[in-house]
């Protein structure tokens, strides 16, 4: 099952009780943690619902702490949006605090949850009232990476709106799904992490998209199970600024569970990601003519079934013929901008062994319409990856 999303940022917040919301109150402090979530009619609400449950179980700040804040956007089957503070009530037990922002009141459970319009509407609203030095922001759905809405699993049965991260269907027509580009540039402050709960968001392009946005990204690229990410420690060692145990964690579950047993992921400084499309534009363009000839079965690939648009970045280099002093210098810069890949050594019958951490997309599996949809990327821009 595709999984896509979870999130780090700058907040206040407007608490509430049972119908009638407290009065509203402005933090500032150290560290703010938002979940944004959407399993509305896309098949993972309750593997959501169970995400949230988990960090329930953890360990969370007091529930009115002026230090520390986490929120969770929830949007299950048959409910409208909702915004929950998580904390430690009295006597230490965990529990949440439904919160009423203006901006929220008129949703219903057929609000859009997944839009990147309701995305900036939360954030605005987080960003007026909460200031923190430390913002974190965790997505959870699905997600299909950089790909045009509609591509991964297309159907004459649906409508497709916006594009590739996460996913929503209204009324039983409309498939709404976020478009990478359009979040990035709608998120309005900067992250110390953003963190995909999401399937096949591991993209070098993703990744460059929102290097001006965030100072490390988190993502799969291969799919995700879904039952997500390892949420019960993801909280404490967010509050301690330890990204890096986040994904050892998440690792560490999937190797050690019953059942399946398949993972993959990767963290990125997004601020060293200059030196690796410095690194892949010499060998993109010095290798033009083995890109027509390029033999995409033997690439490692991060995809399933018929979905041929994820290739390792560093192993598409070394098909397109790379010499040993340009496959140095992309192995320096993948050391310097990948702080983090691990990966399982299958995921669901996909032998992974050729494997950077990151993807990327091949043209040779490409068509002209997904070229020349590609072409406006950042990362192509600077790459020159696709002329």
């Amino acid at each position: 099952m595709r999984k896509y999303l979870s999130y780090l940022l700058t907040l206040t917040l407007l608490l509430a009780c049972q119908k009638e919301p407290l009065q509203e109150f402005q933090f500032s402090g150290e560290t703010l943690i938002l979940f944004y979530t959407c399993g509305h009619d896309n098949g993972l609400d309750r593997n959501i619902t169970g995400n949230l449950n988990e960090i329930l179980e953890g360990s969370l700040p007091s529930i009115d702490s002026q230090s520390e804040v986490v929120l969770f956007l929830q949007h299950a089957n048959g409910s409208a949006p909702r915004l929950l503070r998580l904390g430690a009530g009295q006597g230490g037990k965990n529990t949440s605090r439904e919160i009423h922002p203006e901006e929220m009141r008129s949703w219903d459970k057929n609000s859009v949850s997944i839009s990147s319009d309701t995305l900036a509407q939360v954030l605005n609203y987080i960003s007026r009232q909460y200031t923190a030095r430390h913002n974190y922001l965790v997505l959870s759905s699905h997600g299909t990476g950089w790909l045009p809405a509609g591509t991964y699993d297309a159907s004459s049965a649906y409508t497709y709106k916006e594009n590739t991260f996460g996913q929503d269907l209204q009324g039983g027509r409309v498939v709404y799904e976020m478009g990478i580009r359009q979040m990035a540039g709608r998120l309005p402050m900067h992250f110390d992490a953003i963190l995909f709960d999401a399937c096949l968001m591991g993209g070098i392009e993703v990744a460059y998209e929102f290097r001006d946005k965030c100072r490390i990204m988190g993502f799969s690229p291969t799919e995700i199970l879904a039952h997500g990410m390892y949420y019960q420690t993801m909280c404490s060692h967010l509050l301690a600024g330890d990204v890096l145990s986040v994904a050892q964690d998440y690792m560490k579950y999937y190797r050690n569970r019953s059942g399946l047993r398949s993972a993959t992921y990767t963290l990125v400084d997004c601020g060293r990601l200059d030196g690796l499309a410095d690194a892949c534009r010499t060998i993109f363009t010095g290798h033009r003519e083995e890109m027509e000839t390029i033999q995409p079965a033997l690439i490692q690939g991060y995809f399933r079934e018929d979905h041929p648009w994820y290739f390792d970045l560093r192993d598409v280099a070394v098909h397109l013929q790379a010499t040993d002093g340009e496959l140095d210098a992309l192995d320096k810069a993948l050391g310097q901008a990948v702080l983090f890949a691990d990966h399982t050594d299958y995921f669901l019958g996909l032998k992974l062994e050729n494997c950077c951490g990151l993807s990327t997309y091949l043209p040779a599996c490409g068509n002209r319409s997904l070229n020349t949809y590609y072409r406006p990327y950042k990362w192509n821009q600077d790459t020159q990856y696709l002329e």
